[in-house]
Protein backbone atom coordinates (compact mmCIF):
# COMPACT_ATOMS: atom_id res chain seq x y z
CA UNK A 1 0.00 0.00 0.00
CA UNK A 2 2.40 2.73 1.32
CA UNK A 3 5.15 2.29 -1.64
CA UNK A 4 2.04 2.13 -4.28
CA UNK A 5 0.80 5.40 -2.73
CA UNK A 6 4.41 6.78 -2.89
CA UNK A 7 4.47 5.82 -6.11
CA UNK A 8 2.99 8.76 -7.46
CA UNK A 9 1.23 6.85 -10.42
CA UNK A 10 -2.04 7.33 -11.32
CA UNK A 11 -2.49 4.45 -13.62
CA UNK A 12 -5.56 4.02 -16.41
CA UNK A 13 -6.36 0.43 -17.01
CA UNK A 14 -7.79 0.32 -20.34
CA UNK A 15 -9.07 -3.66 -20.74
CA UNK A 16 -10.71 -5.61 -23.40
CA UNK A 17 -12.93 -8.99 -23.80
CA UNK A 18 -14.91 -7.46 -21.74
CA UNK A 19 -14.11 -4.14 -21.85
CA UNK A 20 -13.80 -2.11 -18.66
CA UNK A 21 -12.12 0.87 -17.71
CA UNK A 22 -10.41 1.56 -14.12
CA UNK A 23 -8.16 4.57 -12.81
CA UNK A 24 -6.39 3.50 -10.15
CA UNK A 25 -5.33 6.70 -8.24
CA UNK A 26 -2.16 5.05 -6.01
CA UNK A 27 -1.61 8.86 -4.09
CA UNK A 28 -4.87 8.83 -3.17
CA UNK A 29 -5.59 5.07 -2.45
CA UNK A 30 -8.77 5.59 -4.94
CA UNK A 31 -9.82 3.45 -7.85
CA UNK A 32 -12.64 4.83 -10.22
CA UNK A 33 -14.53 2.75 -12.56
CA UNK A 34 -15.54 4.13 -16.14
CA UNK A 35 -14.73 7.36 -17.21
CA UNK A 36 -13.56 10.09 -14.97
CA UNK A 37 -11.85 13.39 -14.82
CA UNK A 38 -8.67 12.04 -13.04
CA UNK A 39 -5.76 12.46 -15.01
CA UNK A 40 -3.58 9.48 -15.86
CA UNK A 41 0.36 9.76 -15.32
CA UNK A 42 0.53 6.14 -17.05
CA UNK A 43 -2.17 4.04 -19.48
CA UNK A 44 -1.90 0.31 -19.80
CA UNK A 45 -3.79 -1.33 -22.10
CA UNK A 46 -4.22 -5.58 -22.11
CA UNK A 47 -6.88 -8.20 -22.27
CA UNK A 48 -9.12 -8.60 -19.19
CA UNK A 49 -7.85 -12.49 -19.30
CA UNK A 50 -3.81 -10.85 -19.00
CA UNK A 51 -4.65 -8.71 -16.18
CA UNK A 52 -7.05 -11.90 -14.71
CA UNK A 53 -3.80 -13.84 -14.72
CA UNK A 54 -1.67 -11.25 -13.48
CA UNK A 55 -3.58 -11.20 -10.22
CA UNK A 56 -3.50 -14.82 -10.03
CA UNK A 57 0.14 -14.72 -10.11
CA UNK A 58 0.87 -16.33 -13.46
CA UNK A 59 1.84 -13.19 -15.10
CA UNK A 60 5.94 -11.66 -15.88
CA UNK A 61 4.81 -8.15 -16.88
CA UNK A 62 8.15 -7.42 -18.85
CA UNK A 63 7.77 -10.76 -20.81
CA UNK A 64 3.58 -9.42 -21.50
CA UNK A 65 4.65 -6.59 -22.70
CA UNK A 66 7.73 -7.62 -24.89
CA UNK A 67 4.95 -10.09 -26.57
CA UNK A 68 2.23 -7.71 -26.83
CA UNK A 69 0.37 -8.67 -24.60
CA UNK A 70 -0.02 -5.02 -22.52
CA UNK A 71 0.65 -1.84 -23.51
CA UNK A 72 2.23 0.97 -21.57
CA UNK A 73 2.66 4.32 -21.92
CA UNK A 74 4.59 6.36 -19.84
CA UNK A 75 7.96 4.37 -17.53
CA UNK A 76 8.05 0.84 -18.34
CA UNK A 77 10.50 0.02 -15.44
CA UNK A 78 7.93 2.25 -13.38
CA UNK A 79 5.00 -0.25 -14.37
CA UNK A 80 7.47 -3.47 -13.62
CA UNK A 81 8.58 -2.19 -10.32
CA UNK A 82 5.17 -1.69 -9.40
CA UNK A 83 4.00 -4.84 -10.16
CA UNK A 84 6.64 -6.40 -8.11
CA UNK A 85 5.07 -4.05 -5.16
CA UNK A 86 1.68 -5.26 -5.97
CA UNK A 87 2.35 -9.24 -5.49
CA UNK A 88 1.34 -9.40 -1.63
CA UNK A 89 -2.35 -7.93 -2.67
CA UNK A 90 -2.45 -10.97 -5.19
CA UNK A 91 -3.78 -13.40 -2.20
CA UNK A 92 -6.67 -10.56 -1.85
CA UNK A 93 -7.31 -10.56 -5.55
CA UNK A 94 -7.47 -14.82 -5.61
CA UNK A 95 -9.99 -14.76 -2.61
CA UNK A 96 -12.11 -12.51 -3.86
CA UNK A 97 -12.17 -14.53 -7.09
CA UNK A 98 -12.44 -17.99 -5.12
CA UNK A 99 -15.71 -16.22 -3.16
CA UNK A 100 -16.97 -14.79 -6.39
CA UNK A 101 -17.29 -18.52 -8.17
CA UNK A 102 -18.62 -20.02 -4.90
CA UNK A 103 -21.89 -17.74 -5.01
Amino acid sequence: GTQLAESGVILLLELTQPDAVLTVDMPGRKVHCGATDVESTMRLRATSDVAHNFWMGNVNVGIAIARGQIRVRGPVPTLIKLATVAKPLFPLYQKRFEEFNRS
